[in-house]
């Protein structure tokens, strides 16, 4: 009972992360795509600063998105591949 307690916790923890990355993650991924469709209009600094500065804060949010959802993961990959799905007949 101790341990599903402690599992709680920790699920409600890991989605008040993911309720603050989330959001940041839409932010830049938006601000990507816009930047790399004006780099031709924004000055080169500020498309320097805009476009390497978020995607390097994109991809840092994206590795903790994806650490945050290990479990989840691992249960689909257990599902998909070790039930049998689709092992080689």
């Amino acid at each position: 009972m101790k341990d599903q307690h402690k599992t709680l916790i920790k699920e409600e923890g890991q989605q008040k992360v993911l309720k603050l990355i989330n959001p940041f993650m839409a932010l830049l991924f938006f601000i990507q795509i816009s930047s790399g469709a004006l780099a031709e209009i924004l000055p080169r600094r500020t498309f320097g600063i805009l476009h390497s500065g978020c995607g390097a804060l994109l991809t840092l949010l994206v590795f903790g998105h994806v650490l945050l959802h290990t479990n989840w993961i691992k249960t689909q990959y257990n599902r998909t591949f070790k039930l049998g799905r689709y092992s080689a007949q």
